[in-house]
């Protein structure tokens, strides 16, 4: 556990002195530059408190002594010091100031309670002030705003400021604009200045006096208005050059919060505009208001319609020659602010009454900016500095178009042809620039020696790659995917495999390929006939094995060049966009290409992986796409011998088809359990592999529960010899049944299991603060499936009949917890919520016949971010098919009386999760990107002392008493400032009992991720999520008292943090009815970060053991 700044100050103070009485050149420079370092470390600590006192024995009070100490000791050396231990000095308590939070009041090291002898301070400064040259009183005045807070009460301070105002030295005023105040002292300083402004002809002196008038009138909005006035008035009249410019300048400035911070008038956005058009001022100031200008409306409401400027089309006049301007910086801010401008134009169009959401003015500004890549990639590459400019222009208008399709994918398509177009024009120009080159030069020209070294034109096709395949995504995520949009990929495709740019851009042509493969997919399974309507004459599964025959045949020519790395990465984009025979196949070829330990490791766990899900393919393909599979050779994928083929494809390609889905789940789940136990041997200290064995964990479980279930089923319908009415289950190979009877113990525990591996996966989701947007919908995607999956076994054996009974479920886990099937219903409509209303609403209906309505749905701490992607399209459509079954299966149960109907309405169950699950089981499964990051795990450390002073460090309570504890806790690889408030919960139970005997503070380390551990996670997690939304200040629900035999107790804590992520609080649980003996306390955290997101943390540490024993705690 690492000392905070209270427990540091003694040694700090004794380091100080002996570096300023050092003889030693240099030495008291080195201890005040490091005195600075340390006091913004103790300003953004909170004040002490009993318990840090407690935990580092500290006397209350001795951290306050030695901080006026140290500053008494700063104050003396400013005083009698030279011109340059003042500066260091200075510099010192500018970093503090540099590095305190903006609009909240001010509680460091330098606040006025804090400081006691703040007279004395003040003192030597001013001897310093009084008797200094012109440098010692700008040195001066810098000090004083530091000191701002026990400085501004002080009228003699007050008067040496404001006569400073006055001086006409240039060294002073530029001092008086860095200087620290109060609103009052800063209301009349700014009036003082404006006064002198106004009066004086000296130009330096008026350019230096708008700095220290902006930084004034930042601080009240009724100043900003006025100095905007000024501003205004000084570019009007055609002031001096200098002036003009500086007062753009501070109006940029001014606007660093906000364009509300002042009202926008139509003269002042007039006089703006018309800057752009004056050749005097400097390109400087004209690209400063380009930014003024983006920043206005950027931040301005719709309002600002061309229907209530009458300069509107003088305005887009002007914008328009400025992104003609032959200045790249000016050009491309011109461009953004033409875009930006149409995009809040249209905004206005749709807010108004009858107001339609007309896009002509957008689509003519996105024309303009395609136009400008068009002109580009026709242009001839003449020298390197007129290619890394035009690269940088490209790179910069493709963002902006992208940026203009996530807005309005409808505008997709047009961008994606004209990119379509502008890439056929760079290869062109590519292509006879080849040309003209000799046969040894060609590898050169075509960029085989990676990104770095590629020559312009394979970088240009590159960047508009990477835009085609963002485009795509972006679609995807918005439901825009046409067959229009589709065939443009098609066409670029085509194009990009006749390249002779494709070796250096081959990640970026896979995923285009493999975003393709999705897309179609998804278009082909909703509506084939209009997506078939161009005679292709294929079928959709052949079509998905050529796309992963096609992206095969890419990597291989990945592999075959120099550099691997491009391959790896090709591989990991196949496997997130769920091509796993295209994966498996990339990381078995790349396996054998690594030397050390961690990345074989690695590799094997990866092949093992996509090997499995490869497994889980096979048996959905029909004889065509089988015989394809074995003319690609993707059964090479597998090692000989492997156990997966029970004969090779080439021998008898027509049995092939008879893999059942039982032995494939079965063989897939060793695989994965294989590729946990590899990762698990190459677990380090700083947990980089948690995510990736959680994740693997997870998928394990759940391809154990398809087993189950797929027994399940068969056993259910293995009766045939005892009936004469056989039958089979469409939907599963092989699978016959008599007389079916469904195991209500068997299909319960397994809805429950569904269930919480839903909320687990929501858990895993929420605990890596540092995972990227696509993986967390990647998770929550699949937690949703476990939900569908969880409802659709719970539901199955679901009757009218039993809603006297509650339809409650036991899972038999030999705990008294029920599960009900309102639970399973609860659980998938907040899912749907904001995906589909209309099956949420219709799953709402369905609760209030499962259980009371006036029961509330559980309050949720994060709603998942689902974008109806084609993978999320897959998951609502088996849904639908799932819940119009379950409703159909419930109005024929309405009118059975008799055993035939009984038999019947038991055949249409099976059949009906038999159905569901075929359609469960192909629906796409994808790894999320953040699967490949390999980090140092975010998460936290917990230490925990007895607050028993006498021995904090043994954890020991009396019987019957309550336990009283001490905690500190320490956020690892989190950045602090991220996080805004942090809580834990502390739990124990008479069933934690362990023979270890209480006593350490600090928890063991994990080894790794411990799967068996995280049903009391999910627990503590829901408990702690409760106490974070129903309020903290309920202390009612802070503890919970253990009865009733083994039931939890709990304690709730919240923390605040310092700079380093360490906080400290308090925690008492009520153990008064545990027995004598030793028990673990687990505990689990949770935190608010600066956007309001809700975030778990992983315990990188074990709780400690505490005992209950008839001796004096304290002993």
């Amino acid at each position: 556990m690492e000392k905070n700044s209270a427990a540091c100050a003694m040694e700090w103070s004794i380091e100080l002195e002996k570096g300023l009485r050092s003889n030693k050149p240099g030495q008291a420079i080195e201890a005040l530059s490091q005195i600075g370092s340390r006091l913004e470390q103790w300003s953004k600590e909170p004040i002490s408190t009993m318990v840090i006192f407690n935990i580092f024995g500290l006397i209350p009070g001795e951290d306050r002594l030695f901080a006026n100490t140290i500053l008494l000791r700063l104050a003396d050396a400013f005083k009698y010091g030279d011109k340059q231990t003042r500066v260091c000095i200075l510099k010192a308590f500018l970093l503090e100031r540099k590095k305190r939070k903006k609009g909240k009041q001010y509680n460091g090291i330098l606040a006025k309670k804090r400081v006691p002898n703040y007279v004395e301070l003040l003192k030597r400064v001013k001897i310093v002030y009084n008797k200094g040259d012109s440098d010692s009183k700008a040195i001066s005045l810098r000090l004083l705003g530091c000191w701002s807070d026990i400085a501004s009460d002080s009228a003699e301070i007050r008067h040496m400021i404001l006569s400073s105002l006055g001086s006409c030295n240039v060294t002073e005023v530029k001092a008086f604009a860095k200087l620290g105040y109060s609103l009052t002292l800063a209301t009349r300083a700014y009036k003082t200045g404006r006064k002198l402004v106004l009066k004086s002809s000296q130009e330096e002196f008026i350019v230096e006096m708008l700095k220290s008038l902006s930084k004034l009138a930042s601080k009240s909005m009724l100043l900003i208005s006025e100095q905007v006035e000024l501003f205004l008035s000084l570019i009007t009249h055609n002031s001096a050059l200098p002036v003009q410019a500086m007062a753009i300048h501070c109006i940029l400035f001014l606007l660093g919060g906000g364009a509300c911070r002042f009202p926008i008038k139509e003269s002042f956005l007039s006089q703006l505009f018309h800057v752009l058009n004056n050749t005097d001022l400097s390109i400087v100031s004209q690209c400063e208001a380009l930014r003024l200008l983006l920043k206005i409306f950027q931040y301005a409401r719709p309002n600002l319609s061309h229907r209530e400027m009458p300069g509107f089309v003088i305005w887009l006049s002007i914008v328009e020659t400025a992104t003609q301007s032959p200045i790249l910086s000016k050009r491309l801010l011109a461009f953004q602010l033409l875009v930006y401008i149409s995009v809040k134009d249209n905004e206005a169009v749709e807010t108004e009454p009858g107001g339609n959401g007309s896009t002509d003015l957008l689509s003519r500004a996105l024309l303009l900016v395609l136009d400008r890549i068009e002109q580009l990639a026709k242009s001839e590459l003449e020298s390197c500095e007129t290619a890394s400019e035009m690269l940088q222009e490209c790179h910069s208008l493709l963002s902006l178009v992208l940026l203009v399709v996530e807005e309005y994918p409808t505008i997709g398509v047009l961008a994606l042809d004209k990119i379509r177009s502008c890439v056929e024009s760079v290869v062109n120009v590519g292509k006879r620039d080849i040309a003209q080159k000799s046969n040894h030069l060609i590898n050169d020209i075509v960029g085989l020696e990676g990104e770095k070294n590629r020559p312009a034109v394979s970088q240009f096709v590159f960047c508009m790659y990477k835009f085609v395949e963002c485009c795509t995504e972006t679609l995807n995520e918005a439901s825009a995917v046409t067959v229009e949009v589709h065939h443009i990929l098609k066409l670029i495709i085509e194009f990009m495999q006749k390249s002779y740019f494709s070796n250096g851009d081959m990640c970026t042509t896979q995923l285009i390929l493999l975003h393709s493969r999705v897309m179609w997919s998804y278009l082909a399974y909703n509506n084939w006939e209009i997506c078939n309507a161009g005679s292709l004459a294929i079928s959709h599964e052949d079509y998905w094995i050529e796309h992963e025959r096609l992206t095969c045949e890419f990597i291989n020519k990945m592999i075959a060049g120099r550099d691997k790395w491009d391959a790896y990465k090709a591989g990991k984009c196949a496997a997130c966009q769920g091509a796993w025979f295209t994966a498996a196949f990339t990381f078995k070829e790349l396996f054998n290409n690594v030397q050390s330990d961690a990345c074989q490791h690695w590799l094997k766990s990866l092949v093992l992986f996509t090997q499995s899900e490869s497994t889980i393919m096979l048996p959905c393909l029909q004889n065509e796409g089988q015989r394809l599979v074995n003319w690609s050779k993707i059964d090479k994928i597998w090692a000989t011998g492997s156990g997966v083929l029970s004969k090779s494809i080439e021998e008898d390609p027509c049995h092939a088809v008879l893999w059942d889905y039982h032995k494939s789940y079965n063989k897939a789940y060793d695989d994965v359990c294989s590729a946990i136990d590899i990762l698990a041997a190459a677990a380090t200290t700083d947990h980089t592999f948690i995510f990736q064995r959680w994740f693997l964990d997870l998928r394990a479980r759940v391809l154990q529960i398809v087993v189950d279930i797929l027994k399940l089923i068969n056993f259910c319908a293995s009766n045939v010899e005892n009936t004469g009415n056989v039958g089979w289950v469409e939907g599963c190979t092989n699978t016959r049944f008599g007389e079916p009877t469904l195991d209500a113990h068997s299909l319960t525990p397994i809805s429950f299991r569904l269930k919480r591996l839903a909320q687990e996966l929501d858990l895993m989701a929420t605990s890596f603060m540092d995972m990227d947007l696509r993986s967390y919908r990647t998770c929550s995607r699949l937690a949703l499936n476990c939900s569908l999956l969880a409802f659709s076994t719970g539901f199955v054996l679901y009757s009218p009949d039993l809603c006297s009974h509650g339809n409650t479920m036991y899972w038999g886990f030999g705990d008294s917890r029920k599960c009900s099937q309102s639970m399973l219903v609860q659980d998938l409509v907040k899912r749907l919520w904001h995906v589909d209303g209309e099956m949420s609403t219709i799953l709402t209906q369905v609760l209030t016949n499962v259980e009371d309505p006036t029961n509330h749905f559980p309050a949720s701490p994060t709603m998942p971010l689902y974008k109806i992607g084609s993978s999320e399209k897959e998951t609502l459509d088996v849904c639908k098919f799932a819940l119009s079954g379950f409703l159909s299966m419930l109005e024929e149960a309405k009118g059975i009386k008799d055993g035939g109907g009984r038999y019947k309405e038991s055949r249409t169950r099976l059949q009906l999760l038999s159905n569901v699950l075929q359609r469960w089981m192909i629906m796409s499964f994808q790894v999320p990107k953040y699967f490949f990051q390999m980090r140092s795990c975010v998460g936290a450390e917990l230490f925990v002392f007895n607050a028993n002073t006498m021995n904090p460090n043994r954890i020991s309570v009396l019987p019957g008493f309550h336990l009283s504890l001490n905690l500190c806790l320490q956020l690892k690889h989190v950045p602090p400032r991220r996080v805004a408030k942090i809580y834990c919960i502390l739990a124990s139970k008479p069933s934690y009992r362990t023979p270890e005997h209480g006593g350490e503070s600090k928890g063991k380390m994990w080894q790794g991720f411990q799967s068996c551990d995280t049903n009391d996670v999910i627990d503590l997690n829901e408990k702690l999520w409760m106490y974070v939304i129903e309020g903290a200040n309920q202390s009612s629900k802070k503890m919970k008292k253990a009865c009733d035999g083994d039931e939890m107790v709990w304690s709730c804590v919240s923390f605040v943090l310092n700079e380093r992520g360490q906080g400290f609080s308090t925690c008492l649980l009520d153990v008064s009815a545990f027995p004598v003996g030793s028990y673990k306390i687990k505990w689990h955290s949770c935190c608010i970060d600066s956007k309001d997101s809700c975030w778990s943390l992983i315990p990188l540490n074990m709780g400690p053991v505490f005992s209950v024993n008839n001796s004096f705690a304290g002993r």
